[in-house]
C-alpha cells in the first residue's frame, strides 16, 4: 500500500502543477480578453483545454488509486476523496497530503475566481456583438425602400442574411 500513496502523492502533484499552468493562462486570457486581442485568446484556449485534456486523466488515475486504496483498506465508499483517506495515510505523509490537498483546493478557487471573470467579460462581449448587428439591422431596414436619389422605392424589402439571421 505504501506504493499506492506514494503514486497519489505524485499524481497529487502533478495535478496541482497543471492547475498553476491553468491559473497562468487563465490569466492571460482575461488579459488577452480585456485587450480584444481574439487570436491570442484563440491560442490560449486551446492551451487551457489541452491542460484540461491532462489533468482529466491525472484525475481518472487518481480515483483509480484511491479506489484501490479504498480496497486494501476494506473501506465501503468507492472514490474516496483525499479527506476521507488521511486518516489512512501514515503519520510521517498525513502532513503533506494534507498541504497538497489544501493547495489544490486554493488554486482551484483562484481558478474559479479568474474562469467567471472570463466568462463575464465574454458574455458583455457577445452582448455588444449582438446589439451592433441589431444596429445594423435597424439601419438598414430604415433605409431600404430608397433609392440612391432618396425617392421611394416600389420594389420590395430585400432581405439579408443578416435579416434571416436575427
Amino acid at each position: 500500500m505504501e506504493k499506492q500513496f506514494e503514486e497519489l502523492k505524485f499524481l497529487l502533484t502533478e495535478e496541482l502543477n497543471l492547475h498553476a499552468d491553468l491559473v497562468k493562462k487563465a490569466t492571460e486570457m482575461n488579459d488577452a480578453i480585456k485587450g480584444k486581442e481574439v487570436a491570442r485568446v484563440q491560442l490560449l484556449t486551446a492551451l487551457y483545454d489541452t491542460l484540461m485534456g491532462q489533468i482529466e486523466i491525472l484525475e481518472v488515475r487518481r480515483l483509480e488509486v484511491c479506489d484501490a486504496i479504498s480496497q486494501a483498506l476494506m473501506l465501503k465508499t468507492r472514490h474516496t476523496n483525499l479527506h476521507g483517506l488521511l486518516q489512512y495515510i501514515p503519520k510521517e505523509e498525513r502532513e503533506s497530503f494534507a498541504l497538497l490537498r489544501d493547495s489544490l483546493k486554493n488554486k482551484l478557487q483562484e481558478l474559479v475566481r479568474i474562469n467567471t471573470s472570463n466568462q463575464i467579460l465574454l458574455n458583455e462581449s457577445l452582448q455588444a456583438i449582438g446589439k451592433n448587428f441589431e444596429i445594423l439591422v435597424q439601419q438598414q431596414s430604415k433605409f431600404a425602400n430608397y433609392k440612391k436619389s432618396g425617392a421611394m422605392s416600389k420594389e420590395t424589402v430585400k432581405k439579408s442574411i443578416v435579416n434571416h439571421i436575427a
